[in-house]
């Protein structure tokens, strides 16, 4: 599981280099193409699908307003591979309806949400996926940035 991890950010840096997108959003995101922050997030939040990669029981604790649960386990086989594509692509287009939609991807520091980017992005074709820098973490250490508890069933 630590070798995926590390894959992930790696492919993660690659891409960010050589695969920078718009957004289709009315503001910009603040930094770049690819990353959003918790300003930027908390006024947009109405506009987005924001996807909270965390484990159940964390996203259960606490989370952001109006993001739905999608653990990051649940798109990998025992073994540790991605589970087959169109089984993540009947699952995903059930929280997501339009490969155009804005979506947030997000979890507790930004590398499980890593992987979440790499799939919708690279295996299932969805065009405007984003990935909150700093994720959970930054979120929950801002007084100003609401917190909602509880379990939500994604679709």
């Amino acid at each position: 599981m630590m070798i995926l991890r590390k894959t992930s950010l790696l492919v993660l840096a690659i891409l960010v280099c050589l695969v920078p997108a718009a957004f289709g959003a009315e503001t910009a995101p603040s930094k770049t193409t690819l990353f959003v922050d918790a300003p930027w997030v908390k006024e947009n939040a109405s506009k987005l699908i924001l996807i909270d990669a965390r484990a159940s029981t964390l996203y259960a604790k606490g989370h952001i307003p109006g993001a739905v649960n999608r653990p990051y386990t649940a798109d990998l086989a025992e073994d540790g591979q991605f589970r087959p594509i169109d089984q993540l692509a009947a699952e995903y287009a059930r929280l997501i309806p339009a490969k155009q939609a804005p979506v947030i991807v997000h979890c507790r520091t930004g590398q499980q949400a890593s992987q979440a980017w790499f799939l919708l992005t690279r295996l299932l074709g969805y065009e405007n996926v984003r990935w909150y820098d700093g994720s959970w973490t930054d979120w929950a250490a801002r007084p100003d940035k609401p917190v909602a508890t509880g379990k939500i069933s994604p679709g």
